[in-house]
């Protein structure tokens, strides 16, 4: 799809001036600002913390079902994998 801009109604003082950017690639992201309020929205990147980390990979192990020997299972990790926020 690539890029695709649209006007909505502002969520936060209601005008109807509220400009979006929907950018698909290489993953869906979007920005708006509000020119009457100045409400703005962007995507920020960041990495969670370990425990946080380990806590969504044993949340997706039992909603799935999954146990050590399932190839899908996803074992604890130890340390964080390298992060490198996005340059878009």
């Amino acid at each position: 799809m690539g890029t695709h801009v649209d006007t909505i109604n502002c969520p936060n003082c209601g005008s109807e001036d509220l400009n979006l950017v929907i950018d698909t690639r290489p993953f869906e992201r979007t920005w708006g600002l509000c020119h009457e309020c100045g409400f703005q929205m962007y995507p920020k990147y960041s990495q969670m913390d370990l425990d946080l980390l380990n806590d969504y990979r044993k949340e997706w192990n039992n909603d799935y079902d999954y146990s050590e020997s399932d190839e899908e299972f996803k074992h604890p990790l130890k340390e964080l994998p390298p992060f490198t926020e996005p340059d878009y």
